[in-house]
């Protein structure tokens, strides 16, 4: 699901690597997700580790998930990796990859990692710390999203790389005519995005323009917080939420919008 990974793979794959695209468990951004199991991609295996890819409805069951899915990972990692020349790891957690992570170190695997956010500026900012110093020392090569990002992990990883926002364009190739004034966000809904200040700024935008519209894409994990936003400015007949989207629906949305 997740375009980085994809447009990456994607540029393996044209070089003739063969590569397989492994989860460890799903995450809450999959949580109201119906979607099908899927097993492969490009021609290229998707495999899901302890062959679970819904996220449970019980708090319960997604402990039992989590604590399951890493014993499964910790012996894919021992005894199902010796085929791979590479191991990549997209932004390891503790509660996610970065145990596997340094049991393949440990058994002597080339380590890539990718790392996209900063999750020490964040709340759990000493422990985040602590995530990003193993990742310093143990990953072969580092690849960061952004200038920010490569100045700041430069000097305790040598052997860093930008490799900045990437898009395959020719998945937008479609004759479409854009909405005039119509708007359109599309992204995790998370924190950091600043949905409450997007929605503050259209308000703004409206009073000066009131043939705006905004459409939102992506599946919002806090939707009704959203919606109660919505209607305290007043936007209930100017902002369409779309919700999640599949991959091959994302440039047809984008396409009908006048401005991103």
């Amino acid at each position: 699901h997740n375009s980085r990974i994809r447009n990456i793979g994607l540029g393996f794959i044209k070089e003739n690597w063969i590569c397989d695209f492994i989860s460890i468990y799903p995450t809450s951004f999959s949580k109201q997700s119906n979607n099908l199991k899927q097993s492969s991609w490009k021609d290229q295996k998707i495999i899901h580790i302890g062959g679970w890819y819904r996220y449970p409805q019980s708090f319960v069951l997604r402990w039992l998930q989590i604590i399951y899915c890493h014993l499964a990972f910790i012996w894919f990692i021992l005894f199902k990796t010796r085929k791979y020349d590479v191991l990549y790891f997209y932004t390891p957690q503790l509660v996610s990859t970065l145990p596997g992570l340094l049991l393949s170190k440990f058994i002597g695997k080339k380590i890539i990692v990718d790392y996209t956010d900063l999750h020490s500026v964040n709340k759990n900012s000493k422990w985040h710390k602590f995530e990003e110093k193993l990742i310093m020392e143990y990953a072969d090569c580092l690849l960061v999203i952004s200038n920010f990002l490569f100045s700041h992990f430069k000097s305790y990883q040598k052997n860093s790389f930008i490799t900045p926002m990437m898009i395959n364009f020719s998945e937008f190739n479609q004759s479409i005519k854009p909405i005039p004034f119509s708007i359109g966000y599309i992204g995790s809904f998370g924190e950091k995005d600043g949905i409450p200040d997007i929605l503050d700024a259209f308000s703004i935008a409206l009073k000066k323009e009131p043939r705006l519209t905004l459409t939102m894409i992506g599946r919002d994990p806090l939707i009704s917080k959203t919606k109660q936003k919505i209607k305290s400015l007043g936007l209930e007949d100017y902002v369409y939420l779309v919700g999640g989207v599949n991959h091959s629906e994302i440039p047809i949305y984008l396409k009908k919008c006048d401005t991103f």
